[in-house]
């Protein structure tokens, strides 16, 4: 069983000479090249809930200058009418 472990890097021999087979982490590039693409991802996202708020906003302001304008449009017609 022992040999099973060895094949699959969960065992750590300190006599073994070739020392290269084993991965020791993560290098400084790896890490740069995660943060760049988890920036990427998370500015994209921001970008898309930014434009569907304002999207929202502005249907929202719309609506109200619609209600605005129809009951002030039937103040002035009543006020015409007199």
């Amino acid at each position: 069983m022992p040999l099973l472990f060895e094949q699959i890097g969960f065992c750590d021999r300190s006599d073994r000479s070739d020392r290269s087979s084993f991965r020791r982490g993560f290098s400084f590039l790896e890490i740069l090249v995660a943060c760049i693409f988890l920036m990427l991802g998370v500015s994209f996202l921001v970008s898309v809930y930014k434009s569907s708020n304002q999207g929202t906003l502005d249907s929202y302001r719309e609506t109200i200058a619609y209600w605005y304008l129809l009951n002030n449009s039937r103040y002035f017609v009543e006020m015409g009418k007199k």
